[in-house]
């Protein structure tokens, strides 16, 4: 296979490959579970748009599951016209062939929080409408951690943090505490306002010598002007459109699938929730000195009805039991001044829902970011990456005939790999990958614990 793993293979990565499709249907036929299972009600008058396209995404996925398994018609929606019996194009099929790959060849389950990737104190918006610049300042955030190699405590101790306050006031269109934001607007000025990535340190001293909170602020472009001039911090002020802190990109994210591929990758995927009028029942005030992880999901209601929309990261998931663990911004239930006496906390800011409920997930409501320090900062001045570690790098070998085969390469595998790291740490294409070792039948029928 050009630029993957080609024969002669390690056995390390025999075992590797044989494990990718003898897992595909004993790991899929064990994750049949009907929506219905979980009371999902697709109705748009229950669950509103957003909510309605994120429980059709599950039944897409667990058709998807059932037609791989048992390989017969899909229900189609749950008595829609369509089915995935069939195929309305070639990349359909090979969108369900990727996900089929890369679930089967993943872990079934992924907390960020167990990597030391999340914030040790959760950002609580208080008053202020800014979920969405509190999930991407965090999500961008995540995303440095993970392409450092560094915990969030070691990425803070350096002082590689994104201010949700500069980024929500400052990039262009005058928003105020009422006012709220769009995910993709705010993901935007990652591009047209880099400047206002600015870590936390350039702009908490400002507000401090204020003696103002944000809902207090009316002149929000004084305000910003003085976090540009007037920081003690001398980084700080070096800070431009010309040359950011961060160089960040982002892309939305379609399917399930995608979304904890990226969460693995990255840490954290910004999505769109729509907040029901049972969200402080099930998280009661009882919740609020118990960490999210051990907190039972949050589970559908059938007299529950739609409250208000809301943005929230994705930072984990677990597929034995369909919940995705978000990380809320408002705040820790352990604070005493946190103002959501009623509910909706938890200790660590954490809360897992069901999947299909709440909107979570909703197809083109969900972003991906991905982040670095920009070449010319103190992290990376002459554009090296020099965080990438020879530690940190897949070891490569060249194969033996290299003169027939120039552009290939083998690769040992190492403790704690599975097919999905292997294929995202060296950029292939999980299909390609799978359909090469087939093809070469560098396949053998081994015992092993998964």
């Amino acid at each position: 296979m050009r630029g993957a793993a080609t024969a002669p293979q390690p056995p390390a990565m025999r075992v590797l490959s044989s494990a990718t499709l003898l897992l595909l249907l004993i790991l899929l036929s064990s994750w049949l579970q009907p929506a219905a299972s979980q009371g999902l009600d697709v109705s748009q008058e229950a669950l509103g748009a957003g909510a309605q396209a994120t429980a059709t995404e599950f039944e897409k996925f667990e058709d998807a599951l059932t037609l791989a398994t048992l390989g017969g018609r899909g229900r189609g929606g749950r008595g829609q016209s369509a089915s995935l019996g069939s195929f309305g194009s070639v990349k359909d099929l090979q969108r369900l062939q990727a996900a089929m790959y890369y679930l089967a060849g993943s872990s079934r389950s992924y907390e960020s929080a167990a990597h030391g990737y999340l914030p040790e104190h959760p950002r609580d918006q208080k008053v202020c409408a800014t979920c969405v610049a509190q999930a991407a300042a965090t999500a961008v955030e995540m995303s440095l951690a993970h392409s450092m190699g560094l915990t969030m405590r070691q990425l803070q101790q350096r002082n590689l943090t994104a201010s949700p306050t500069a980024l929500y006031f400052c990039a262009a269109g005058g928003r105020t505490c009422q006012t709220g934001w769009d995910i993709p607007l705010a993901l935007r000025n990652l591009d047209d306002g880099p400047q206002w990535l600015l870590p936390e340190h350039c702009v908490e001293p400002v507000l401090a010598a204020s003696q103002r909170e944000d809902a207090d602020v009316s002149d929000w472009p004084t305000m910003c002007r003085k976090f540009e001039a007037q920081s003690r911090n001398p980084q700080c002020r070096k800070v431009t459109r010309a040359q950011p802190q961060y160089s960040c990109s982002y892309r939305s994210l379609s399917s399930f699938y995608e979304i904890q591929q990226h969460v693995r990758q990255h840490g954290a995927v910004i999505t769109r929730l729509l907040i029901m009028d049972d969200f402080e029942v099930q998280l009661p005030p009882a919740a609020r000195n118990v960490s999210g992880l051990q907190w039972r999901p949050y589970s559908y209601n059938v007299s529950a009805k739609a409250a208000f929309g809301h943005a929230a990261l994705i930072t984990g998931f677990d597929n034995d039991n369909y919940t995705w663990t978000i990380l809320n911004s408002w705040g820790s239930g352990t604070d005493p001044d946190n103002m959501r006496a009623k509910g909706g906390t938890t200790a660590d800011g954490l809360f897992r829902v069901k999947m299909g409920l709440l909107g979570v997930g909703t197809p083109d409501n969900s972003y991906g970011v991905t982040c670095e320090p920009t070449k010319g900062t103190r992290e990376n001045l002459h554009g090296q990456r020099l965080w990438i570690t020879d530690a940190r790098r897949r070891p490569l070998q060249l194969p033996p005939d290299l003169d027939a085969r120039g552009d290939c390469y083998n690769y040992r595998v190492q403790r704690g790999d599975d097919v999905a790291s292997v294929v995202d740490g060296l950029g292939l294409d999980v299909r390609g990958f799978v359909q090469d070792a087939a093809n070469r039948r560098a396949f053998q029928q081994v015992n092993f614990t998964y």
